[in-house]
C-alpha cells in the first residue's frame, strides 16, 4: 500500500513539473480562444467607464465568506479529531485558487496533496473528500442551471442545434490515439494498475464512508452555503462591469461556467473557454457580442485577481503555520 501511495505521489508531483514546464497545450488552448474574442471586440466602444469599483470589495469579502462552508464541508469528510480548522482554512483558500490557475484540471491534485504535508491526513483520504465535495457540488450546479435555463424561456428562441462532425470526428481520433497507445504500453499500465488498486479500493472505502457517517445532509448544507456565496460573488462581479444581470442569468452563467471547471477542459487561468461560455449565455440574453466579450473578460478577471490575493496570503499563513508545528515538534 505504501508503495502505490508513494508511486502515485510521484507520478501527481511529474504531471505538475511536466505541466508547469511546458504548458504547450494549455497555452494554446487559452491564446486560441483569447485570440479569437479580443478580434471581436470593438475598442472605440470600451465598457471602462462602466466599471462599479464599489462592487470590488464586497466580491472580496463573498469570496472569503465562501471559504468557511467549504472548509466545514471538508472538515466533516476529513474525519480527524485534532483537525486543525484555521490550517485547514488556509489550505482550502490555496486549493480554490490553485484549482482555477492551473491547467487541464491538475490544479484540483494540490487538495491532498498539501492536506498529506500539512495535516497528517492520507492521500486515499484526501482524494475521497475531493471526489465527495466535487460530486455533491456538480449535483447542486447542474440543479442550479436546469432551473435558471428553463425559467429563461426567452433564451436563445432561434438556436438551432445540429451535430458537428468536425468535433466527433476529433473525439473518434483521439479515443482511438488513447487505445492504441494504450495497447503499446499495456505491459507498464498493467503493472502501475496492480499498484494503483490498493490504493483507489481505500479511496472507495473512504468515500463510502463520509457518505454514510459524515452526514449527507450536513455535507449538502455546507455545499449549497459555498455556492450561494459564490453565486452572489458572479452577481456582484456582474454589477462591477457594468452590467446589472438578473439573478436568473447570473446563475445560468454560474451554473454552466462552474460545471465545466470540474473537467479537465481548460487552459491557465481558465482564460478563453470561461470567457466563450460567459459570451455565448450573455448574447443569448440579448446582449451585443461586443459588450458580452468585455463584460467576460472584466468577471472573469475581478474574480481570479480576488482569489489570487487570497490565495497568496492564505499560503503565506500555511506556510507560516507549518513552520511554527514543526518548530514545536522540534521543542517537544
Amino acid at each position: 500500500m505504501q508503495h502505490g501511495v508513494k508511486w502515485l505521489q510521484i507520478e501527481l508531483l511529474k504531471a505538475f513539473r511536466s505541466q508547469l514546464s511546458k504548458h504547450a497545450f494549455s497555452i494554446l488552448i487559452a491564446v486560441a480562444l483569447v485570440s479569437v474574442l479580443v478580434f471581436q471586440i470593438e475598442f472605440d466602444r470600451l465598457i471602462v467607464d462602466k466599471i462599479s469599483w464599489v462592487y470590488f470589495f464586497p466580491i472580496f469579502f463573498l469570496i472569503c465568506c465562501s471559504y468557511v462552508p467549504k472548509t466545514s464541508f471538508f472538515s466533516r469528510t476529513l474525519q480527524k479529531e485534532d483537525l486543525d480548522f484555521r490550517g485547514l482554512f488556509f489550505l482550502t483558500a490555496v486549493y480554490s485558487w490553485v484549482s482555477v490557475v492551473f491547467p487541464l484540471g491538475l490544479g484540483h491534485f494540490s487538495y491532498p496533496y498539501l492536506l498529506q504535508k500539512q495535516q497528517g491526513i492520507k492521500l486515499s483520504r484526501g482524494v475521497s473528500s475531493l471526489i465527495a465535495y466535487n460530486a455533491i457540488r456538480a449535483l447542486i450546479l447542474t440543479a442550479i442551471t436546469l432551473w435558471s435555463f428553463f425559467s429563461l424561456d426567452f433564451l436563445f428562441p432561434d438556436l438551432s442545434i445540429g451535430l458537428d462532425w468536425g468535433i466527433i470526428a476529433i473525439g473518434a481520433s483521439i479515443l482511438a490515439g488513447v487505445i492504441i497507445l494504450g495497447a503499446s504500453r499495456r505491459g507498464v499500465i498493467l503493472e502501475k494498475a496492480g499498484l494503483v488498486g490498493v490504493f483507489f479500493r481505500n479511496v472507495i472505502s473512504s468515500l463510502q464512508a463520509i457518505l454514510v457517517s459524515g452526514g449527507i445532509v450536513s455535507l449538502l448544507f455546507f455545499a449549497l452555503v459555498t455556492d450561494l456565496f459564490n453565486l452572489t460573488t458572479f452577481y456582484f462581479a456582474f454589477l462591477f462591469a457594468g452590467l446589472p444581470l438578473s439573478i436568473t442569468g447570473a446563475a445560468l452563467v454560474f451554473g454552466l461556467a462552474n460545471l465545466s471547471v470540474l473537467l479537465p477542459i481548460h487552459g491557465i487561468g481558465c482564460f478563453g473557454s470561461l470567457e466563450a461560455i460567459f459570451t455565448v449565455i450573455l448574447i443569448g440574453l440579448g446582449q451585443t457580442a461586443n459588450e458580452a466579450i468585455q463584460v467576460s473578460f472584466v468577471v472573469h478577471i475581478v474574480q481570479l485577481a480576488n482569489r489570487t490575493v487570497i490565495g497568496l496570503a492564505c499560503y503565506a499563513f500555511l506556510k507560516k503555520l507549518s513552520s511554527k508545528s514543526s518548530a514545536c515538534g522540534m521543542q517537544g
